[in-house]
């Protein structure tokens, strides 16, 4: 045979036992594994061990084809992408994958991988943030990028970070579309039967269909409820239509028409959107004209429906749990740190240590309040002390107050407790299994996710009601419809159910919606793991309306008719509902826990 043949046919089934071949300066082959690259070393497992190679005594490398499919690298600005090692010249670490060609410069690149991410999707920038994808990104230069609005050449200096990007839309122009894309922009016409966006150095021209929400920075909305679909104001008027219709360069206001019109404002049924450089997860509550959020940033946020950020308070720590707002005051457990109380009229923070608590605040009654702690305590405190302590396996969810004054209980256990008001146990008992939310009903009922796949209810005794096997472990929390004796649970296989006296009445597959959602007269309001908030006819289980705003978990809504809600994307929002609240996450707005205390 051919030496030349045999040595491409040793090198053949060699790659096929190993995954990287390196050939050091030194000259002395390696072959093994590959770990992991970043931007000065080479990380392989050879013969079991770990090895540590610097890209400075490397002289050339080889990849086998399984090992560049599965190849991922991410930037240090948290964007991954999919591609190979092809080479490295000077300080520019070569990527490539199909036909797209990806130049990173040794001070941007984090990591190579050979281990299954999460590609980036969407881009954030100085002028909005959307779906995209790569065309030829050269990182310390400019990004090439393919959009649904066109190819844009962005220079490196207007890309940011993916992850709690550095923009906010204070004092901008921002269009908000129904696929969860935003562009702040200079000036906004109607050319061709299209809306026309100046943004940075380019024109996007987009569908009236595909407008969720737009607003010049200088208009303040109207917080007024309306029947109507649409809110408009165009030349300085305000609109409430179910429909408007634009041709060419005018747009049809029932049976108004004008021609070039200043647009103000267009929205359907938002009252107003904010972006915040923030991440939210724990929800939003709401006192009076003011609502407030708190972010992974350690901040909680006092917002304005009509101006956004309106004070900021500094905390030690973020919270995966409503803010609770009571006595003019607002309690916040943060994680594993301690329990801040912020006194709202002078607007400063008292610290109780309280050694790590994992759950919101419950206000038991006029002075006390209980919370869980990371140790496995229930706590009865008060500003000042810690009154009583129970020995109980921890949990995220607050306790509750039921109607009749006692408290109800359930850690991750599986183990229900009703107390009383010196956490004396009135009754205890094993559910046998894992649970998570529960809710209360007025005659003391009580709702529980669990255990494991069954969803139950006993009744204020603990005597067992109805027990309901779900395809799945129940992933929300239990809604509750009094009038009618219907609950509805969303299950972790994307299942949404509505359960009545021990049957099943319908189920519908809706996606995931863990955490907590709004029942009202007319809608089961949820939010899902895909970033929608949707509006489901409660007794169809048909999807009625979304919205694409991003995933906060928590919804909350006042008893005006208006939904709030803070995502992980840092889109801060108020809906119109128009309909009337029946239930929802501790009792009210305030998430007090308490059903007398509002």
């Amino acid at each position: 045979m051919n030496k030349k043949l045999l040595l491409i046919l040793i090198l053949f089934n060699s790659l096929l036992l190993y995954a990287v071949r390196i050939i050091p300066i030194s000259g002395n082959i390696i072959e093994g594994k590959l770990l992991s690259i970043n931007n000065s070393q080479f990380f392989l497992k050879v013969n079991n061990k770990v090895t540590k190679l610097p890209i400075s005594e490397i002289k050339t490398f080889e990849f086998s084809d399984d090992e560049k499919e599965m190849m991922f690298f991410s930037l240090n600005n948290n964007y991954t992408f999919k591609g190979y090692l092809l080479q490295i010249e000077n300080n520019i670490f070569i990527f490539k994958n199909d036909d797209k060609f990806f130049y990173i410069h040794k001070n941007d690149l984090k990591i190579i991988v050979t281990k299954r991410r999460i590609i980036s999707s969407i881009i954030a920038t100085d002028f909005g943030r959307f779906y995209f994808t790569p065309v030829k990104i050269i990182s310390n230069k400019l990004w090439t990028i393919k959009t649904r609005y066109g190819i844009f050449s962005l220079p490196i200096n207007t890309i940011k970070s993916s992850f709690r990007p550095d923009i906010s839309s204070i004092n901008k122009n921002i269009v908000y579309l129904t696929n969860g894309d935003y562009f702040f922009y200079n000036s906004v016409s109607i050319k061709d039967s299209l809306f026309d966006f100046s943004i940075y150095n380019f024109n996007i021209n987009i569908p009236k269909e595909k407008i969720l929400f737009l607003k010049d920075y200088s208009y303040i909305p109207l917080k007024i409820s309306s029947e109507k679909k649409y809110r408009l104001n165009i030349n300085g008027n305000n609109y409430f239509l179910n429909n408007y219709k634009i041709y060419d360069n005018k747009i049809f206001l029932d049976n108004i028409v004008i021609e070039n019109p200043k647009i103000n404002f267009i929205s359907n049924s938002i009252i107003n959107l904010f972006v915040i450089n923030d991440v939210f997860y724990s929800g939003v509550s709401i006192d009076e004209e003011y609502f407030y959020a708190i972010g992974y940033s350690k901040k909680l946020y006092e917002f304005d429906i009509s101006h956004g950020i309106h004070h900021t308070y500094n905390l030690n720590s973020y919270s995966y749990d409503f803010p609770v707002i009571y006595d003019n005051k607002i309690f916040i457990s943060e994680f594993r740190n301690n329990l801040s109380i912020i006194d709202k009229e002078t607007n400063k923070i008292k610290y109780l240590k309280v050694d790590n608590p994992y759950s919101g605040v419950t206000i038991f009654n006029e002075k006390d309040y209980l919370l869980h702690l990371w140790s496995e305590k229930l706590l009865l405190i008060n500003d000042e002390n810690i009154l009583y302590s129970y020995n109980v396996i921890t949990s995220k969810r607050s306790p509750l107050i039921d109607y009749e004054g006692y408290i109800i209980d359930l850690d991750i256990g599986g183990n229900l407790y009703k107390f009383d008001s010196n956490l004396n146990i009135v009754f205890y008992i094993n559910l046998n299994g894992k649970t998570d939310y529960f809710n209360i009903d007025s005659m003391n009922n009580i709702y529980i996710c669990g255990p494991d796949k069954n969803f139950t209810v006993l009744d204020k005794n603990g005597k067992l009601l109805y027990s309901y096997e779900l395809d799945n472990i129940p992933y929300s929390f239990p809604l509750i419809d009094e009038k009618n004796k219907i609950v509805y649970v969303a299950s972790k296989d994307t299942y949404l159910y509505a359960l009545k006296n021990g049957n099943i009445l319908w189920k519908k597959k809706i996606g995931y919606v863990p955490g907590t959602g709004v029942l009202t007269e007319k809608y089961i309001i949820l939010n899902t793991l895909d970033q929608d908030i949707l509006f489901i006819n409660k007794t169809t289980g048909v999807v009625e309306k979304s919205f694409n705003l991003g995933y906060g978990a928590t919804l909350s809504m006042d008893n005006k008719g208006f939904l709030y809600f803070a995502s992980s994307k840092g889109i801060v929002a108020i809906i119109d509902v128009n309909d009337f609240v029946l239930n929802q996450y501790k009792f009210n707005p305030k998430h007090t826990g308490n059903p007398y205390i509002k």
